[in-house]
């Protein structure tokens, strides 16, 4: 596939002529050369008149090149004409600049590497010439100032014109740049490029994808690029290729962030199995063995101990025993999302009469007293629920002053979710500490001030984070506490893996 239009190459040199268009093909592709060395094939070739562009050099046995700009002018006056000479420029330019040639270019090293950037600009202008006259041309100025890239190519892909934004997209200096590449090179994937072709010949409407493209440095970035075909409406009929460009690498540097996370969680809740099926295997025997060998041994010793070996013996079984609730809590938090029950409707009034079930013996021992307003029904886990209120209203006894404790528990509606309070008047925390309280095994106070794992608040995290909220407190030392949580007012949907979310 060329890039360019035909080209009517003039010069009667032969090496010069075959340099060039080794020059042209290496940038463009295979050239359609018209090539004329002589004034027989100068006329000949004017007479069919297919070329698109014209490359001359200035001093000719038949004819001089200000005398084809201005045939050219004459006969086809929108096709670009490029003088490349081996003659000083400043002859040249006083010769023809008043012409308005479109472009002069010195067969030198550098004239030629230069040449192919010349070619683009000069078919850039000859188009936005041409483009004045057209029923787009009081736009013109919308399109060039648009922040979003535009294009207009050929349909086997040749890009005619673009606009600066995306230029500045694809890392390229200017608009005129653009001219004459490749929508295919642009792709960073050839496969990719062949299958939005494929899918764009078989779409009616507007094609949109998300492929990454290649920037002028190499690099490579993700657009949402939408194309459609239209009317060629400013050159003559036809049909053409339209499209726009949007960058959305910041999207995808997201969405990779957001897969990276996801799979991290998921190699985190694989351990988190693991780790539950270690706790409840591999460490839960031994210890088991630990306190049954401590029974053992003080029956079987006990008469003979003296007061202080009996000492030991207790201290070693309560560290055993709150071991062994330690891991019990441990394997607790492990299981909330891999042993959770389904979620149905739950009424949270009831839902705290049951956890006040299961703390009666210490209600009544310290004379609590729970109030709560009208709760909520919700989509839950009910024994989930039931833990939940059950060790918020247990930390709220623990945490008592030295009157008898007492707790509020309220409840308001907001747009897509319940926010729940229980507000206790008891010791209250510092501030600082407000996010601690919920790591496991963070105590603020010692076993012998107030017993207990320091995995209460870990597990209440959790399981309000499975039902799609989040707990936090407000608080201040000697004040007391209120404790926050909210859960979501809509029905919980199914996974393929059977979990609600």
């Amino acid at each position: 596939m060329s890039l360019l239009p035909p080209v009517l190459l003039i010069d009667a040199d032969e090496s010069d002529r075959d340099l060039l268009s080794v020059v042209l093909e290496g940038a463009f592709g295979g050239v359609e050369l018209e090539v004329a060395g002589s004034a027989a094939e100068f006329a000949r070739i004017m007479t069919t008149g297919q070329f698109g562009i014209v490359l001359t050099e200035n001093e000719l046995p038949w004819i001089k090149a200000s005398d084809v700009v201005r045939l050219m002018r004459d006969l086809k006056p929108g096709c670009p004409v490029v003088i490349v000479t081996g003659e000083p420029l400043e002859k040249v330019a006083s010769e023809v600049l008043h012409l308005g040639i479109d472009g002069l270019v010195p067969k030198t090293s550098s004239g030629f590497s230069g040449l192919p950037d010349v070619i683009r600009s000069t078919l850039f202008r000859a188009r936005r010439r041409a483009a004045v006259a057209s029923p787009e041309a009081p736009y013109r100025h919308l399109i060039d100032d648009l922040p979003v890239g535009l294009f207009v190519a050929s349909l086997d892909g040749t890009i005619l014109e673009g606009n600066p934004a995306l230029a500045e997209l694809l890392g390229f200096e200017g608009a005129q740049d653009l001219t004459q590449r490749s929508l295919e090179k642009i792709f960073a994937s050839q496969q990719e490029a062949e299958s939005w072709f494929t899918r764009l010949e078989n779409t009616s409407g507007v094609l949109v994808t998300e492929p990454q493209l290649r920037r002028a440095d190499g690099g490579t970035t993700w657009v949402r690029l939408a194309a459609w075909t239209a009317p060629d409406r400013a050159f003559g009929g036809g049909r053409q290729l339209q499209g726009m460009v949007q960058d959305v690498s910041d999207t995808h540097t997201s969405q990779r962030e957001l897969r990276a996370r996801t799979e991290a969680l998921v190699r985190s809740n694989k351990e988190l199995k693991e780790m539950a099926y270690v706790v409840s295997h591999d460490l839960r025997q031994p210890l088991t063995q630990v306190i049954r060998y401590l029974d053992l041994l003080e029956d079987e010793a006990g008469e003979s101990l003296g007061k202080e070996a009996l000492t030991f013996f207790d201290h070693a079984r309560r560290g055993a025993t709150r071991l062994e609730g330690m891991v019990d809590g441990v394997l607790g938090l492990a299981q909330i999302e891999t042993k959770g029950g389904a979620f149905a409707s739950v009424d949270l009034g009831l839902v705290v009469e049951r956890a006040l079930e299961a703390l009666a013996e210490v209600k009544e021992e310290l004379s609590a007293e729970v109030v709560w307003d009208s709760l909520p029904t919700i989509m839950a886990d009910e024994s989930q629920m039931e833990q939940l209120f059950q060790n918020l209203l247990s930390n709220a006894f623990k945490f008592r002053k030295a009157s008898p404790p007492r707790v509020l528990v309220s409840a308001e509606e907001l747009a897509d979710h319940w926010h729940i309070w229980f507000k206790d008047f008891g010791i209250g925390i510092d501030p600082k500490d407000a996010e601690r309280i919920f790591v496991m095994f963070q105590r603020l106070h010692t076993e012998s001030e107030y017993p207990g794992s320091g995995i209460g608040l870990a597990v209440c995290r959790r399981i309000v984070a499975r039902h799609g909220g989040r707990i936090w407190v407000e608080s201040q030392p000697g004040r007391g506490s209120t404790f926050h949580l909210t859960l979501s007012n809509r029905p919980a949907t199914q996974d393929a893996g059977g979990e609600e979310s």
